[in-house]
């Protein structure tokens, strides 16, 4: 009763507090900021949604500038030893100015069936070389910016693989390990998306073909990659004008009792 009784007299305080003063919104150090996206098909507009998790999850961060570098038929790895279209090597060539850089990969990788290699890997035509490279190639444009890695999410056709045939599975586990290795974040859309295309009912809703990601599926990555960032220490959470107010504080934690 006289918890209530506190907030009850505090939330009196607050409202005439914000009749006249502007209260503070919850936002994180990415609010404005510059967002540089590279990606496979998965971050390319085309037919199969309205949308791509970059233009959602921007909204809900309040960044204000996005720019895509996509491979339109490439994944991470270069295909042969002259490819221009993968990943490690339009890496080489983003801008210089970004905030928040993220990398979606990997399903292209798969449906090319490009060698996983080496942990150990330089040469690029491998998966493992490829995402060593990337890795060090970002680290070296951007080392006191936040980097993240998403994993692909999975495919129908991976319920029905031979046990010997690579699978999205693979290449998430790759990401994984390798991003481990240069301690970059790793958002594991393969796992904690909550998106399932062995399932009916979820393919249908979130993919194409159960493939694709469809709108649904982007908001649903979107979704999922707004909370892990916010989990991420260099993206942490404050308030506009760098304080809070006591009595702000008070009501906002009054849920987590």
């Amino acid at each position: 009763a006289a918890l209530e009784t506190a907030y009850s007299d505090t939330e009196a305080l607050v409202g005439d507090f914000t009749s006249k003063y502007e209260v503070p919104s919850v936002r994180t150090n990415l609010y404005g900021k510059k967002w540089v996206a590279l990606g496979d098909i998965q971050t390319m507009d085309n037919s199969y949604k309205d949308g791509t998790y970059v233009q959602y999850a921007a909204e809900k961060l309040g960044i204000t500038d996005t720019v895509r570098y996509t491979a339109q038929l490439g994944g991470i790895a270069k295909r042969s030893a002259n490819d221009e279209d993968a990943l490690c090597v339009k890496a080489k060539s983003l801008t210089d100015s970004a905030d928040l850089i993220t990398v979606m990969g990997g399903l292209i990788d798969q449906a090319l069936e490009t060698a996983l290699g080496n942990v150990g890997d330089t040469v690029e035509t491998t998966f493992y070389g490829a995402m060593n490279s990337l890795c060090t190639t970002l680290l070296t444009k951007y080392p006191d910016k936040t980097i993240v890695f998403i994993t692909p999410t999975a495919i129908s056709s991976d319920a029905t693989a031979s046990d010997t045939a690579l699978k999205a599975s693979d290449y998430a586990d790759a990401i994984k390990k390798i991003c481990g290795k240069y301690s970059i974040p790793v958002y594991d859309a393969h796992t904690l998306a909550g998106i399932c295309p062995f399932v009916t009912a979820q393919r249908d809703l979130y993919t194409v073909g159960g493939m694709y990601l469809n709108t649904e599926g982007h908001k649903k990555i979107a979704n999922g990659l707004v909370n892990f960032l916010n989990t991420l220490s260099s993206v942490r959470t404050s308030f506009s004008g760098g304080q809070t107010h006591a009595a702000e504080q008070l009501l906002l934690n009054k849920n987590e009792i």
